[in-house]
Protein backbone atom coordinates (compact mmCIF):
# COMPACT_ATOMS: atom_id res chain seq x y z
CA UNK A 1 0.00 0.00 0.00
CA UNK A 2 1.30 3.12 -1.00
CA UNK A 3 0.22 6.31 0.85
CA UNK A 4 0.83 10.13 -0.74
CA UNK A 5 1.18 12.58 2.15
CA UNK A 6 1.27 16.24 0.81
CA UNK A 7 3.09 18.66 1.79
CA UNK A 8 1.03 21.44 1.51
CA UNK A 9 -0.05 22.98 4.99
CA UNK A 10 -3.34 23.45 5.60
CA UNK A 11 -4.03 24.60 9.75
CA UNK A 12 -2.05 24.62 12.81
CA UNK A 13 -2.32 22.14 15.52
CA UNK A 14 -3.19 23.80 18.56
CA UNK A 15 -1.35 22.86 21.54
CA UNK A 16 -4.12 22.43 23.84
CA UNK A 17 -5.37 19.48 22.47
CA UNK A 18 -2.62 18.02 24.63
CA UNK A 19 -3.53 19.49 27.60
CA UNK A 20 -5.05 17.49 30.84
CA UNK A 21 -7.78 18.27 33.02
CA UNK A 22 -8.37 17.44 36.05
CA UNK A 23 -12.39 16.20 36.66
CA UNK A 24 -14.16 18.68 38.97
CA UNK A 25 -13.88 15.98 41.61
CA UNK A 26 -10.16 16.01 41.23
CA UNK A 27 -9.80 19.89 41.88
CA UNK A 28 -12.21 19.44 45.16
CA UNK A 29 -10.18 16.57 46.43
CA UNK A 30 -7.03 18.67 45.63
CA UNK A 31 -8.39 21.85 47.91
CA UNK A 32 -9.39 19.17 50.62
CA UNK A 33 -5.79 17.45 50.90
CA UNK A 34 -4.19 20.74 51.04
CA UNK A 35 -6.88 21.86 53.95
CA UNK A 36 -6.45 19.67 56.61
CA UNK A 37 -5.96 18.52 60.11
CA UNK A 38 -4.04 15.75 61.90
CA UNK A 39 -6.77 15.08 64.10
CA UNK A 40 -10.32 14.19 62.52
CA UNK A 41 -13.16 15.21 65.04
CA UNK A 42 -16.63 14.43 64.94
CA UNK A 43 -19.39 17.53 64.08
CA UNK A 44 -22.70 18.11 64.80
CA UNK A 45 -24.79 19.71 62.32
CA UNK A 46 -28.35 21.05 62.23
CA UNK A 47 -27.96 21.77 58.10
CA UNK A 48 -29.48 20.08 55.70
CA UNK A 49 -27.95 19.53 52.46
CA UNK A 50 -24.45 20.87 53.75
CA UNK A 51 -21.94 17.88 54.31
CA UNK A 52 -19.40 18.55 56.67
CA UNK A 53 -16.04 16.70 57.84
CA UNK A 54 -13.97 18.09 60.75
CA UNK A 55 -10.15 17.94 61.69
CA UNK A 56 -7.90 19.99 64.34
CA UNK A 57 -4.14 20.91 63.66
CA UNK A 58 -1.26 19.38 65.78
CA UNK A 59 -1.29 22.67 67.74
CA UNK A 60 -4.93 22.45 68.04
CA UNK A 61 -5.52 26.47 67.00
CA UNK A 62 -6.49 25.46 64.00
CA UNK A 63 -10.05 23.88 63.01
CA UNK A 64 -10.14 22.39 59.73
CA UNK A 65 -13.99 21.83 58.09
CA UNK A 66 -14.77 20.75 54.66
CA UNK A 67 -17.97 21.73 53.73
CA UNK A 68 -20.40 20.62 50.80
CA UNK A 69 -23.56 22.57 49.77
CA UNK A 70 -25.20 19.71 47.87
CA UNK A 71 -28.39 22.92 47.28
CA UNK A 72 -27.99 23.83 43.56
CA UNK A 73 -30.34 27.02 44.22
CA UNK A 74 -29.82 27.95 47.99
CA UNK A 75 -26.36 29.20 49.94
CA UNK A 76 -26.61 28.35 53.38
CA UNK A 77 -25.29 30.14 56.57
CA UNK A 78 -23.10 28.30 58.68
CA UNK A 79 -22.20 29.19 62.15
CA UNK A 80 -19.50 27.11 64.22
CA UNK A 81 -18.56 26.73 67.59
CA UNK A 82 -15.84 24.57 69.40
CA UNK A 83 -16.13 23.21 72.85
CA UNK A 84 -16.43 27.08 74.47
CA UNK A 85 -13.28 27.80 72.48
CA UNK A 86 -13.65 31.66 70.84
CA UNK A 87 -13.22 31.88 67.23
CA UNK A 88 -10.56 34.75 65.56
CA UNK A 89 -11.57 34.70 61.75
CA UNK A 90 -12.26 31.65 59.25
CA UNK A 91 -10.35 31.58 56.09
CA UNK A 92 -11.88 30.28 53.66
CA UNK A 93 -11.06 28.96 50.02
CA UNK A 94 -14.29 28.33 47.84
CA UNK A 95 -14.93 26.19 45.06
CA UNK A 96 -18.52 27.65 43.38
CA UNK A 97 -19.63 27.25 40.01
CA UNK A 98 -22.72 26.57 38.04
CA UNK A 99 -23.15 22.67 37.71
CA UNK A 100 -22.95 22.66 34.07
CA UNK A 101 -19.43 23.96 33.83
CA UNK A 102 -16.68 22.20 32.23
CA UNK A 103 -13.03 22.42 32.20
CA UNK A 104 -11.55 23.08 29.06
CA UNK A 105 -8.66 24.99 26.86
CA UNK A 106 -10.60 27.90 27.33
CA UNK A 107 -10.98 27.49 30.74
CA UNK A 108 -8.57 25.42 32.54
CA UNK A 109 -8.61 27.10 35.96
CA UNK A 110 -12.25 27.51 36.53
CA UNK A 111 -12.21 25.55 39.17
CA UNK A 112 -9.95 26.85 41.06
CA UNK A 113 -10.87 28.01 44.55
CA UNK A 114 -11.09 31.72 45.60
CA UNK A 115 -9.52 32.76 48.76
CA UNK A 116 -12.00 34.96 51.31
CA UNK A 117 -11.42 35.88 54.85
CA UNK A 118 -14.04 36.86 57.50
CA UNK A 119 -13.98 38.11 61.27
CA UNK A 120 -16.16 35.56 63.71
CA UNK A 121 -17.85 32.15 63.72
CA UNK A 122 -19.97 32.52 60.46
CA UNK A 123 -19.76 31.43 56.67
CA UNK A 124 -21.87 31.44 53.72
CA UNK A 125 -21.62 28.81 51.48
CA UNK A 126 -22.68 29.64 48.12
CA UNK A 127 -25.05 27.28 46.62
CA UNK A 128 -23.71 24.07 44.62
CA UNK A 129 -20.37 24.88 46.32
CA UNK A 130 -17.39 23.30 48.37
CA UNK A 131 -14.78 25.57 50.48
CA UNK A 132 -12.04 24.11 52.57
CA UNK A 133 -12.41 26.62 55.85
CA UNK A 134 -9.37 27.17 58.07
CA UNK A 135 -11.10 28.66 61.37
CA UNK A 136 -8.24 30.20 63.75
CA UNK A 137 -9.52 29.77 67.04
CA UNK A 138 -8.05 31.49 70.20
Amino acid sequence: MRIHVKKEKKHTISPYIFMQFAEPVGEVMRLFRSHIGRYALDIDREIGQVDLTASLSEDEKILYVHAVNTDRLTDKRLEFCMDGQAIRKIRAFTIAKDAMTEITYQNPNVFQPTESETAGNSFVLPASGVSALEIELA
